[in-house]
């Protein structure tokens, strides 16, 4: 393993913060991002609350628990995440019910020859809150504890805090439903991919009967192909300006994505490089 490897592995590791952890070593810029983790969250109504009396015990006992971590990244910048701890649905779900689609390594490939060959214009792009864009199809309840109820109650308090209770150890509770899929449940990514290529569809997209990641449609009489692995697609077009426009339409739909454009893309951890027409190199 390279020795940068291994400093962005190690940096990663340890920047890295359970929310005790977080707001311990980060303090008030911590508890700032995490309040706007809430409030993207309140903006796409991912949580309805509920009062407690309103959950059998049965519903009580098996709510899953909102976890949070906060990072610090080499820039300085420090982000919240929040997520479920799933493991309760462990068994609720088959294989065939959770899993996603995932791109392969040769569709990337085969694509991005394609793209260096036709001299296109490629974009690759990262959908932000990515699952919060895919609405939840299962009733699943949520518990909010500790520190991370008070801090909810605090963001969106017109609506949380008449729901604010005491549970175990008279730690505040919150208790809420889940309304969009959120990292850490077992069906999130698919549901998001399920979403994604509905409004491919409705684009007139095609996807491909071979990679179920990887869509085509005709603009202006030339192919345009989206790949995808999750949240991370790659968009190309012989056309800079049809893919301007892709980018504006999947941005209209899913919010500011961050985008890169030009002839080195940073794709899925490979560097590829379109630089030299009709050659790609693939460096990492």
């Amino acid at each position: 393993m390279e020795r940068d490897d291994m400093d962005n592995i190690m940096h990663f590791a340890l920047t890295q913060y359970s929310l005790k952890q977080g707001l311990k070593k980060i303090q008030e810029a911590g508890e700032n991002v995490v309040k706007e983790e809430f409030l993207q969250c309140h903006q796409k109504e991912t949580f309805k609350p509920i009062a407690p009396d309103e959950l059998a015990k049965e519903q009580q006992k098996s709510a899953l628990k909102l976890l949070m971590f906060i990072t610090k990244k080499r820039c300085g910048r420090v982000k919240a995440r929040g997520c479920a701890d799933g493991r309760k649905q462990c068994d609720m779900y088959s294989k065939e019910e959770a899993a996603p689609h995932t791109v392969s390594l040769e569709a990337v490939l085969l694509t991005s020859v394609i793209d260096v060959k036709e001299g296109r214009d490629i974009a690759t792009t990262d959908i932000p809150v990515t699952y919060l864009n895919a609405d939840m199809d299962d009733k699943v309840i949520m518990m909010i504890e500790g520190r991370l109820a008070k801090l909810m109650a605090q963001t969106v308090p017109e609506l949380y805090r008449k729901y604010l209770g005491v549970g175990k150890n008279n730690k505040p509770m919150l208790y809420v439903k889940l309304q969009n899929a959120l990292y850490g449940c077992l069906k999130s990514a698919l549901l998001f991919y399920n979403k994604l290529v509905r409004d491919l569809k409705e684009l007139d997209f095609e996807v491909n009967p071979y990679n179920p990641c990887v869509s085509n449609i005709m603009m202006r009489g030339k192919q345009m192909t989206i790949c995808w692995h999750v949240d991370d697609l790659k968009i190309s077009h012989i056309d800079s300006r049809e893919v301007t426009k892709m980018l504006d339409i999947l941005q209209k739909k899913y919010g500011k994505m961050r985008t890169t454009i030009g002839k080195i893309h940073n794709y899925l951890g490979m560097t590829l490089n379109f630089k030299k027409r009709g050659k790609l190199v693939k460096m990492g």
